[in-house]
């Protein structure tokens, strides 16, 4: 049993049509009763992928009586209560059951005792008073008579039901008015039927009979609709349209002769430009040719047509909301059915679906996106403000780029059950069946090629041997708590970074987060600390120039060879060897003056060169022999300052052998500097200063301290009261003179 043979059975016997209710969704259609309006069945058409057909659904208000125990009985879905029941239809379903279960719902609307007639009658009320049934019209109205012809009454109620049910002969049966006019019948001449028979186009004769009325499948329907529309595609009329007309999928066979006038006489204004008010179900019909192509020219042609009634229909305030969407939908799947470019098709998608998508390619690929794109896609994908929050009132900039890397951080580093941050948020891109226009009326005249459309990065549609598949992320696997918990705990921890807005409670479910935001943080400190610090510009130019100059002064200090020297010098100051003790030039053999401190002699006053190392010029007493125009030259190891200077607690002799590299006269300066001595007569007598005696003890004791030890502030010695203690235990401890 299908679903059309319940329909067939209530308009034939409870004159119960099938109703579409706009509030509902594609594919749903209800029986009402024609006088309460209350509910009797919601029918439902299903695509079956396994099988590659409709398979039909029912659920009946039947009651809270017994239920037949089969499998095709079925708990309801949609409907709540214990007055339904659901009925799944195919080639196991009883017909006779489902007959009595909706004579049952019937009389559970309409209560009425009933008697048991004889054949060829009409039931009768039981009592007087009783209402009859309400076969027809309005309840009390007369009972139809029952046509010529043997007819019989059959009574199958249900356990607890008595109600009959009125079964008619199949030569009893009345066809429509459409079958008559397709068949030919006549009527006697001069009568109201025949002269309305003479006035029928024929063109509208021929279009009854192509249909087909051994398919009444969805499919089947389709196919006799295509038919008769390329038949009819140029055909023009005159009679205006008037009336009413509700139907869910209309087709032509749906309408009457005066309607199917008035229709082609409303689609020639159309095609002209002349958008006139029909009821919503004729301008369905006229979409239903724009998507098969009828009277268009080309896929092109047919959503331009579609696009010019949607500005002059819809627009106009002649449609509804529900029109507008189905058509946006149907322009779509049109472009891609008919592989237009990809430029094309997108100009018909819904734009929040675009949107979504932009959104969830931008957070798929956070490195070829922007941060104006990832921090978009993070509050449409969330539902979250982000623009609004107070992370970004001081900074915009950076609040847009710390919530980004933090995006970032997280999508490339966390884990879970082997899966990313961004599969755990949106799944994973899953291949559904699509069957484009399932809410219309089309036929697919003939097999598509195999072809793929790229909607957008994250969406496809793909066709292999004339099946549909769309690739896609899915809004029913989003976890968007997951999303919001992160976006939460990322801007918990920023306020609190960047002091703005209120603290925010942390939450438990959210701390495995934290620590991917915490390594954002921590780089955009570093990076603006480095960003901080001066930034020292090098002139590689005047690199040359530096070099020169550094050679005339190496050059400017170069002594003459240091016999010369020497002779010069002893004949300017009148300083002989034997009057000065100083046997020697302090001159290095390389001819220029050795890093040293200077130094005074006592005898002359005039200052020498010594080494870095040296202590003091070596004692040679007065018998130094004259080597005429030259000394004879010394080893840096013995011109050391001080030498011939006597400490005040020191004689000049050898250093201790304790790991410093200080002669004994610098010990014994030291030693008086940390007893709080006054050194300027050791400092004097001594030949030094007291900057000279820091910068010497200093580079001295650089390799151990590795800062300076010795201070000199106006001429007055200090030493850093951090290694006092230590260079006290160094030089073995300080004893009073």
């Amino acid at each position: 049993m299908e679903l059309l043979d319940l329909i067939a059975y209530a308009r034939r016997v409870w004159r119960l049509r099938e109703e579409h209710r706009w509030d509902q969704p594609a594919g749903f259609t209800v029986l009402a009763d024609p006088d309460s309006r209350r509910w009797v069945a919601l029918l439902m058409r299903q695509w079956d992928s396994e099988t590659g057909s409709w398979q039909g659904y029912c659920e009946l208000r039947c009651g809270p009586g017994p239920r037949p125990a089969a499998d095709w009985i079925v708990p309801p879905r949609q409907m709540r209560g214990e007055k339904w029941l659901g009925i799944r239809f195919g080639p196991r379903t009883e017909p006779k059951t489902v007959y009595a279960l909706l004579d049952r719902a019937m009389a559970q609307l309409n209560p009425a005792p009933m008697s048991l007639p004889r054949a060829g009658e009409l039931p009768s009320p039981a009592k007087a008073g009783a209402k009859p049934i309400p076969i027809r019209g309005k309840p009390g109205a007369e009972p139809p008579k029952v046509p010529s012809g043997p007819a019989e009454l059959v009574l199958e109620p249900l356990p607890g039901v008595e109600l009959p049910t009125l079964r008619l002969s199949p030569e009893a049966k009345q066809e429509p008015a459409a079958s008559k006019e397709s068949a030919g019948q006549t009527e006697p001449a001069g009568s109201a039927l025949g002269r309305l028979r003479d006035s029928i186009p024929e063109a509208l004769r021929q279009l009854r009979k192509l249909w087909d009325y051994g398919r009444q499948s969805p499919e089947g329907r389709a196919r006799s609709f295509y038919k008769q529309g390329m038949q009819m595609r140029d055909y023009e009329d005159t009679l205006p349209w008037s009336g009413n007309f509700v139907c869910y999928y209309p087709s032509y066979q749906d309408l009457s002769t005066r309607q199917l006038r008035g229709y082609f006489t409303w689609r020639a204004g159309v095609r002209r430009g002349a958008y006139k008010a029909v009821p919503a179900s004729v301008a369905y019909l006229y979409l239903y040719e724009l998507i098969n192509g009828i009277g268009t020219d080309s896929p092109a042609d047919s959503l331009a047509r579609m696009r010019a009634f949607e500005k002059g229909f819809l627009d106009a305030g002649l449609g509804d909301s529900v029109m507008r969407r189905y058509l946006r939908q149907w322009m779509l799947e049109l472009a891609v059915v008919h592989n237009l470019p990809p430029e094309t098709v997108r100009q018909y998608a819904d734009p929040a679906l675009l949107a979504r998508d932009e959104a969830l390619a931008a957070l798929l690929e956070t490195k070829a996106a922007s941060d104006e794109a990832v921090f978009a896609a993070l509050g449409t994908l969330s539902g979250k403000k982000l623009e609004q929050s107070p992370v970004l009132a001081q900074d915009p900039e950076r609040g847009r780029a710390l919530f980004c890397a933090c995006w970032r951080q997280a999508a490339a580093e966390y884990r879970r059950d082997g899966k990313k941050l961004f599969q755990l948020c949106f799944g994973s891109r899953r291949s559904r069946v699509w069957h484009p226009f399932s809410n219309a009326v089309w036929y697919q005249a003939q097999v598509p090629e195999d072809r793929d459309c790229e909607l957008s990065p994250v969406r496809r549609f793909r066709c292999r041997s004339g099946r549909w598949q769309s690739q896609c992320y899915e809004p029913d696997s989003f976890d968007r708590s997951l999303l919001r918990g992160f976006l939460h705990e990322t801007e918990r921890l920023l306020r609190l970074e960047l002091k703005a807005g209120r603290a925010l409670k942390p939450q438990p479910e959210e701390a495995w987060a934290e620590p991917y935001i915490r390594a954002v943080i921590e780089a955009d400190r570093a990076a603006r600390a480095k960003a901080a610090r001066p930034r020292v510009e090098i002139d590689r130019s005047g690199l040359a120039r530096i070099r020169a100059e550094a050679a005339r002064t190496r050059d400017s200090l170069l002594v003459e060879d240091a016999d010369e020297a020497t002779g010069n010098r002893g004949r300017e100051s009148g300083i002989g060897n034997r009057e000065s003790g100083i046997g020697n030039s302090p001159a290095r053999r390389g001819g220029h003056w050795p890093p040293a401190a200077q130094c005074i002699d006592e005898a002359t006053g005039n200052r020498q060169q010594a080494t870095g190392q040296g202590s003091g010029i070596k004692d040679q007493g007065s018998g130094i022999k004259d080597q005429g125009s030259g000394v004879k030259e010394q080893s840096s190891e013995d011109c050391r300052v001080g030498a011939q200077m006597s400490a005040p607690d020191a004689a000049a002799g050898p250093a201790p052998d304790d790991g410093l590299p200080l002669d004994e006269s610098q010990r014994a300066l030291l030693r008086g500097l940390l007893r709080g001595e006054n050194l300027a007569p050791a400092l004097a007598r001594a030949g030094l200063t007291p900057a000279l005696l820091a910068d010497a003890v200093n580079e001295a004791l650089y390799d151990r301290f590795g800062d300076t030890v010795l201070l000199c502030e106006n001429d007055t010695l200090c030493p850093v009261e951090d290694y006092r203690e230590e260079l006290t235990e160094l030089l073995g401890g300080v004893t009073d003179a």
